[in-house]
């Protein structure tokens, strides 16, 4: 034959090959589905021909056909597979995506689906001649499909051993592609160099193989560890090992098999729901930017067909960082959250342990099973009463909300950021002359001369200082503004009626390192001076044991008192005070979303009360120390002179008029130059002998 004939018959031949390819992509799912799967033997030589062309020994069939034909999974699963998982793997395989992450309840297949979809991709790769070299690997290199968990045994008891079950029993790959059966702890079939096995979730574990694809089962119980020495110098200190292996592994993926943005295999992720912003939520959260992220979250009831469960439904309304989860029955009027309905079946279990079932059943993540302030909405009380009072933040730094924004207090910035005297507490008083007489704008002493000041009474402050280049500092400051009687129950539960001091937050304020800088220590001791400037009166300044040595020499030598103090020291009686002051509604702060949702993850650990995983406390530790010594004040009667009340209020020295006698009455009136009943000037020349027994 004619070369030239030869060559223009292959240059054709190659034409139709991208025809053909071509209008396989424009197909929709279904046609090609359809187009692919024919198994009439003349339409099947076709295909087998285009596809041998692309390097194929056979035509791959579509995941359907995967798990229905008993050669390859029909047998092992047999309907067994739910429709919603089927769905998913028909979705994964028919788009696009790299990623894939199912997160939700428990038990409803997340590790099956895994499962099945690397078995999947193990079977279209052994349809290959030859694997390594048709993916632009070294011929005769390995393909490697790694089974992550937290530790290796856990990884090889959930995911391989699922895996392995399928291969294990598949004719497909008993006859077609041969593994070695007397390994155990891997799936490995030499004709291809495909290779499955379990690992443990360590940076070291994913090194040395060509991986194709990787599953990561219950990413969101790996460790997290704060101040890590594992973390990079100039990071925040925190090790999230999730995030850290799947970041690796991605990369070494990529640097093999990358395709204009591609890869053939996937990286799956699976967990159930724990902490909000955990790795799955966060998953979530990216893949409504980067369509190349396949997500499904799915409660129990959801995933499993409907007639597994009862048809009668119950109402919860999902808890979020002002309350807690809660069983409705109908009746209430203040439902503002996520409401779900729920099958009968589980009816009982949602009554016992509301928060718990709501994230191991319907697949919510929860704040805390086990929060310090159970009471959430009494944070948000907080709040509220600080509104109903006029609080607002006294600082230039806020949003439209006129809540409080991070301050660097250097640089540019600095210029903008002050203190904003007029958001402090004011009161209205009358004048007082040269020797402390109350003063009158008549003579007949009925129209008092008032002047605003600030409130005159001892404020306190807690300063948290940062621990590294891009931590943050937290800084509060608080005074007692009244008293308020609170009912309690004695011994014997009988009600008794205690005094106890209100607090009044005047500032809730974050500071943050500018970028590639520090946070300014002096910087923030200059807050104290500008607030003192305004005649702001401090009785106690406290820092946290870190780096503070500096900040109290200094504040001491300007006049203030200033010491060290840890909220974590003394059993936690810091934050005892600051839970019972919001139980009594005796706190007041305006609208600060940081600290209220620090507040909302605060629990008990054995050691001290810590925050949450992935979560700080610095303004809650300043909120705390500051209420502590607020109140370790105000016991000493070096508190305010309760002139702001809410409802019964007074100051423990300072007596209400309907208990001073008759002659502090009259002596009052005296030095205020008013004039005397005739039982007052009898008080003072007698005595209160009817006061007195």
């Amino acid at each position: 034959m004619d070369p030239n004939a030869k060559t223009k018959i292959k240059n054709r031949r190659n034409c139709l090959l991208e025809r053909k390819n071509d209008c396989l992509e424009r197909m929709s799912t279904a046609a090609r589905r359809i187009y692919l799967d024919d198994v009439s033997p003349a339409r099947r030589r076709v295909n087998d021909d285009f596809f041998r062309s692309c390097g194929y020994d056979r035509q791959p069939f579509s995941i359907e056909k995967f798990i229905a034909d008993p050669m390859y999974l029909g047998r092992i699963l047999q309907g067994r597979i739910y429709t919603a998982i089927l769905d998913d793997l028909i979705e994964i395989f028919d788009g696009n995506y790299v990623e894939i992450c199912l997160g939700g309840a428990i038990g409803i297949g997340k590790s099956w689906e895994i499962a099945i979809g690397m078995a999947y991709e193990m079977y279209r790769l052994s349809c290959l001649r030859n694997p390594a070299e048709t993916l632009g690997l070294i011929p005769g290199s390995s393909l490697a499909f790694l089974n992550v968990s937290v530790d290796r045994r856990q990884a090889r008891k959930v995911l391989f051993n699922d895996l392995f079950h399928l291969v294990h029993n598949s004719p497909y790959f008993k006859r077609v592609c041969p593994y070695r059966k007397n390994l155990r702890s891997e799936i490995f079939s030499p004709s291809k160099n495909i290779i499955c096995y379990p690992v443990a979730s360590t940076e070291q574990a994913i090194l040395g193989e060509g991986v194709f694809s990787g599953a990561f089962d219950e990413t969101n119980f790996m460790p997290i560890v704060d101040k890590s020495k594992r973390t990079v110098p100039g990071e925040t200190g925190m090790y999230d090992q999730a995030e850290v292996i799947t970041n690796k592994l991605r990369a070494r993926i990529r640097s093999r098999f990358n395709d204009r943005g591609k890869i053939p295999g996937h990286l799956w992720f699976a967990s159930s729901a724990r902490f909000p912003n955990d790795f799955t939520e966060r998953k979530e959260a990216e893949a409504k930017k980067d369509p190349t992220i396949f997500v499904r979250h799915r409660a129990l009831w959801d995933a499993k067909p409907r007639h597994f469960f009862m048809e009668q439904t119950f109402k919860v309304e999902v808890g979020d960082i002002t309350r807690r989860t809660r069983v409705l029955n109908g009746t209430e009027r203040d439902v503002t959250g996520t409401v779900i309905e729920v099958p009968m079946d589980f009816h009982k279990d949602f009554l016992k342990d509301p928060d718990k079932n709501v994230r191991d059943l319907a697949g919510y993540s929860v704040l805390l099973i086990t929060p310090f302030i159970p009471r959430r909405e009494m944070i948000h009380q907080m709040f509220e009463l600080g509104k109903a009072a006029g609080l607002r933040h006294p600082f230039s730094q806020v949003d439209e909300q006129g809540r409080p924004l991070d301050v660097t207090l250097q640089g540019i910035a600095a210029e903008t950021e002050r203190i904003v005297p007029e958001f402090l507490h004011y009161v209205r008083r009358q004048r007082l002359d040269s020797i402390g007489r109350k003063m009158w704008k008549d003579g007949r002493h009925t129209i008092p001369d008032e002047e605003e000041i600030l409130f005159p009474g001892l404020y306190y402050a807690h300063v948290d200082l940062a621990k590294g280049q891009r931590d943050k500092c937290g800084l509060v400051v608080s005074h007692v503004i009244a008293t308020r009687a609170v009912e309690r129950l004695d011994k014997n539960a009988k009600p008794v009626r205690e005094r106890m001091p209100v607090h009044r937050v005047d500032l809730v304020l974050r500071i943050v390192a500018p970028p590639n800088g520090k946070v300014d220590f002096p910087s923030i001791r200059a807050i104290f001076h500008q607030l003192r400037d305004v005649g702001m009166q401090f009785g106690k300044i406290t820092y946290d044991q870190y780096q503070s040595q500096e900040s109290i020499k200094a504040l001491n030598d300007a006049g203030f008192t200033a010491e060290l103090f840890s909220v974590d020291d003394e059993n936690a009686t810091a934050y005892e005070e600051l839970k019972q002051a919001l139980y009594d509604e005796r706190l007041l702060c305006y609208e600060c979303p940081l600290l209220s949702q620090e507040l909302a993850q605060l629990e008990r650990t054995p050691q001290k009360v810590d925050h949450a995983i992935r979560g700080s406390k610095d303004l809650a530790d300043c909120l705390a120390a500051a209420v502590h010594h607020a109140e370790q004040g105000w016991r000493s009667a070096a508190g305010s002179l309760g002139l702001f009340q809410l409802g019964e209020a007074e100051q423990p020295e300072q007596p209400s008029p309907q208990r001073q006698t008759t002659s502090q009455r009259a002596y009052a009136k005296v030095i205020d130059g008013q004039p005397l009943t005739a039982e007052e000037e009898d008080a003072i020349i007698f005595g209160d002998l009817g006061d007195y027994r």
